[in-house]
């Protein structure tokens, strides 16, 4: 068993998480057209990695689901100043707020604690955004400069106190995940080594070879 797991690690490994595969699958698609009102989030990123996070704010008895909640947006805020101060800049983050109707309500207090982060409010009139990506409750996903899923993480991957989320859009920024790219820059000094935990994640949510 462990030998086959090694070797599809080092599979992927080799592959860089290309989609070069029979099988069909969401790694280096371009995501369906989803629109906040007449905004089209994912075109207006074109030309930058682009960071969605889908959470869900709700308050239960004792507030303890909005505490994490809180706690994930602050650690997404420290995560994006982190990667700027080592040189990972002009990456676009944002955050899909789910649309059922007690998270709408509470979407203030989402947005009161994310910086340089936009925050969208479903429109309700429109298709579910969750839906129409296939995201989950806490789920992350990142795109390359030209609009393709490199990383569709969910939990426990997408704890920010993990490397995963971190690596993910380390490996994204410094390119070639998914071949070339007439958008790519180079990314200048910035080690692009592929370190144990980058694998780590093409192993659990890129590659799907198992």
């Amino acid at each position: 068993m462990w030998k086959a797991l090694s070797l599809t690690l080092a599979l992927c490994i080799l592959v860089g998480c290309s989609a070069e595969s029979e099988t069909e699958r969401a790694c280096c698609k371009f995501p369906p057209v989803w629109k906040v009102g007449e905004e089209e989030p994912m075109k207006n990123a074109l030309g930058h990695v682009t960071v969605v996070a889908y959470l869900q704010c709700t308050v239960y008895t004792r507030r303890i689901y909005l505490i994490q909640h809180v706690e994930c947006s602050s650690r997404l805020n420290d995560l994006l100043l982190k990667l700027e101060n080592q040189g990972y800049v002009n990456i676009n983050y944002m955050v899909v707020n789910n649309r059922d109707e007690r998270s709408q309500r509470l979407h203030h207090l989402l947005k009161e604690r994310l910086m340089n982060i936009t925050l969208y409010a479903q429109d309700l009139s429109q298709p579910d955004v969750w839906q129409a990506v296939n995201a989950e409750k806490d789920d992350i996903l990142v795109y390359d400069r030209c609009g393709r899923l490199t990383y569709h993480l969910s939990l426990p991957y997408t704890i920010l106190s993990h490397p995963h989320v971190e690596e993910a859009i380390r490996l994204t920024y410094c390119g070639g995940i998914c071949g070339e790219c007439s958008m790519e820059v180079k990314p200048g000094a910035i080690c692009c080594s592929v370190s144990a935990a980058s694998s780590s994640i093409c192993f659990l949510h890129c590659c799907d070879l198992i």
